[in-house]
């Protein structure tokens, strides 16, 4: 079993069949971890940045990990690469090749298609009433092995709709790591307009729920 990545939540682990093993972190391990992460970035208080980031970072993979536990018989499992839980926060998923990766790869014609999928998995994913809190397209999301675009990283989610409101008013998109950092581009130009025409609130209460609320219709009626 060999290690193929590590985030401030997980360990990832190559099962050599086509899935990969995400191991939660310790917590004075992950403090280390995030705080050499920091140093890296030649952030002006790294230990100060660390302190206060890993309870937070902690505290919202505890409640995603749950979240989609507690809805794992309603939500479409493909979109969040089929994860089967394990003991306490480790779980299995599907091996994803990462859309950082799948770029390298590509077009710039397929690359907007894969952004277009990227806007069509967040509404996916408000219909079960979650959406992913960083906008990290690049790391968070991947291609499965029919080519969609779906969810690797549900660690830090957020439940509420007031919430995601709040990130759709302040386009929390554009503040992202990921964005910032992503070079200047017809590619950049192009996810920039994309958000801005399809994260909107007139979209999020079209989606937000739809599916929980059909089950919860079909399970009424039995």
């Amino acid at each position: 079993m060999k290690k193929i990545g590590e985030g401030w939540q997980y360990k990832v682990y190559d099962l050599e069949n086509g899935r990969v093993l995400k191991k939660w972190r310790a917590i004075l391990l992950q403090y280390f971890f995030v705080y050499f992460q920091e140093l890296r970035k030649k952030q002006s208080d790294p230990f100060r940045k660390t302190i206060v980031d890993v309870p937070r970072v902690r505290r919202m993979g505890y409640d995603s990990v749950a979240y989609i536990k507690n809805n794992l018989l309603i939500i479409d499992k493909k979109i969040i690469g089929n994860p089967v839980f394990l003991k306490k926060y480790d779980y299995e998923q599907d091996r994803i090749t990462s859309l950082k990766e799948a770029f390298s790869k590509s077009s710039v014609e397929e690359i907007k298609r894969m952004l277009d999928s990227y806007v069509e998995l967040i509404f996916a994913t408000w219909r079960y009433g979650f959406s992913d809190a960083m906008y990290g397209f690049l790391n968070n999301n991947g291609l499965n092995k029919n080519g969609e675009v779906v969810q690797i990283d549900f660690g830090e989610l957020l439940f509420s709709k007031d919430q995601v409101k709040k990130r759709i008013l302040n386009k929390r998109w554009l503040l992202s790591h990921t964005f910032i950092t992503f070079k200047e581009s017809e590619i950049k130009t192009y996810y920039q307009n994309i958000m801005e025409k399809n994260m909107t609130l007139e979209n999020l209460n079209k989606y937000w729920g739809k599916s929980l609320s059909v089950e919860h219709s079909r399970s009424d009626t039995v």
